[in-house]
C-alpha cells in the first residue's frame, strides 16, 4: 500500500500515526510493516490549526491496493521507498502543502500481460502520432455541420486523423483555445471525451494515449499513458496506471534519452522539440541533433522505441527521417489541415 504525507509550509511538530502499529492488524485486516509505518510518520499534522490545511487522497490505486492486502497480508517488512514530489495545483502549488512524499515498496520490472504484450507489438509498429486537444473552441461549428453528442469536433476531427492512418492519439489540452476560454479541462470531462475518442481509435484499430494523469488512464481503460520528466515518476505511474497500460517518457536532452531507453518500465519516449512550438511555450528545442543521439542508439528489434517531436510537419519531415527517425509526433500538421485525413494520409505515407 502507498502512504502519502504532506509538508506545510510551516512546519508542524510531527506527532507519530497511532492509527495501527507495526505487526497489529489494520482496518482493512493487513498488518502495517514496520517500515513503511515508520515512514508515515514524518509529516503528520497535528493541532487544530491544522484542520481544513492538509489534502487527503483517495485514488483507485489505493483502494486496489487494501484489497490486494486482505488478500495477501505483509507478514515480512518490505524494502520501501521513499520520494519526494512537488505538489501541484492549477497554476502552482496547492495552498499550504508544497509535496508529498510516496512510500511503499521499491518498484520492480512491470510483468507483461496478454494485453500489454498486445499493446507494445501494435507500439512498435505505430509510426504516426497525434496529440490533438479537446476542440472545445470548434463544437459549435461542428454541431452545424451534424455531428452531435459529447466533444463534437473532437469526435470530428479524431476520425477524419484515423481515416487518413494515425496510428495512436493522444488527447493534450494543455494551453489549447478551449483551455483559455473556459479553463482546464476537469477529470470528469477528460473522461467524457477519451470515451468519444476510445469509440474512434477502436473502429480503426489504433491507440488511445492519455497525458500526464495515471489515474485519469486507469479510470478511462486507455492504452497509452505519456509522462513528462517533471510528471509522477514512471515507477509510480506504473503502480497507478496498473500493467495493461503502455507508458511514454518525453526527453528532452542525451541523458534523458539514455535513461529512458535503458529504463524497462518505460515502454517508449519521444525526442524533442526539434522546433520550437507554440504547444510548448518557453521550452528549448534541442533540434536534430537529439534525434541523432537517439538514431545512434539504434532501433533493434527489441530496443525500445522512440518518435521525434516538436513543429514537424510535410515540409520538413524529410530532414528528420535523414536525421534518424522513423516515427514522429505531430499537432498542427493535422489538426490545423484543411483536410485532416489528406494531411494525416500524406504524413504516414512517408513513415513507411
Amino acid at each position: 500500500a502507498l502512504s502519502i504525507s504532506g509538508q506545510r509550509r510551516s512546519e508542524s511538530t510531527p506527532r507519530a500515526n497511532t492509527a495501527s502499529s507495526p505487526g497489529q492488524a489494520s482496518l482493512n485486516g493487513a498488518s502495517m510493516p514496520p517500515a513503511t509505518h515508520a515512514a508515515a510518520e514524518e509529516g503528520t499534522p497535528s493541532g487544530p490549526e491544522s484542520s481544513g490545511s492538509w489534502i487527503t487522497t483517495s485514488a483507485t490505486s489505493l483502494v486496489l491496493a487494501a484489497d490486494h492486502a486482505q488478500a495477501s497480508p505483509i507478514t515480512e517488512p518490505p524494502i520501501t521507498t521513499r520520494r519526494r514530489v512537488p505538489m501541484l495545483g492549477k497554476g502552482g502549488p496547492v495552498s499550504g502543502v508544497t509535496s508529498f512524499t510516496l512510500v511503499g515498496p521499491s518498484p520492480t520490472v512491470t510483468h507483461m500481460t496478454a494485453r500489454a504484450d498486445r499493446l507494445r507489438s501494435r507500439l512498435a509498429d505505430a509510426r504516426l502520432y497525434l496529440c490533438i486537444d479537446a476542440r472545445r473552441h470548434l463544437d459549435e461549428q461542428a454541431r452545424a455541420q451534424g455531428w452531435s453528442g459529447d466533444f463534437p469536433a473532437l469526435r470530428r476531427d479524431v476520425a477524419a486523423a484515423l481515416a487518413g492512418g494515425v496510428d495512436i492519439v493522444q488527447l493534450r489540452d494543455k494551453n489549447s483555445p478551449g483551455e483559455r476560454d473556459g479553463g482546464p479541462l476537469e477529470a470528469a470531462h477528460e473522461l467524457r471525451a477519451l470515451a468519444v475518442m476510445r469509440e474512434a481509435c477502436d473502429s480503426h484499430e489504433a491507440l488511445l494515449a492519455v497525458n500526464d494523469r495515471a489515474d485519469v488512464a486507469a479510470a478511462s481503460g486507455a492504452d497509452v499513458l505519456h509522462l513528462g520528466q517533471d510528471d509522477l515518476p514512471v515507477e509510480w505511474a506504473r503502480r497507478v496506471a496498473g500493467e495493461d497500460v503502455v507508458i511514454g517518457l518525453s526527453c528532452h536532452a542525451p541523458g534523458e534519452v539514455d535513461a529512458a531507453a535503458g529504463n524497462p518500465l518505460v515502454d517508449y519516449f519521444c525526442t524533442g522539440p526539434v522546433w520550437p512550438t507554440p504547444t510548448k511555450p518557453g521550452r528549448h528545442a534541442p533540434g536534430l541533433d537529439l534525434v541523432r543521439h537517439a538514431a545512434a542508439r539504434g532501433d533493434r528489434p527489441r530496443g525500445t522505441p522512440w518518435f521525434a517531436i516538436g513543429g514537424i510537419d510535410r515540409r520538413n519531415l524529410t530532414e528528420v527521417l535523414a536525421a534518424g527517425a522513423r516515427r514522429v509526433v505531430v499537432v498542427r500538421a493535422i489538426t490545423e489541415a484543411a483536410d485532416p485525413t489528406t494531411a494525416a494520409r500524406a504524413l504516414r505515407a512517408e513513415l513507411r
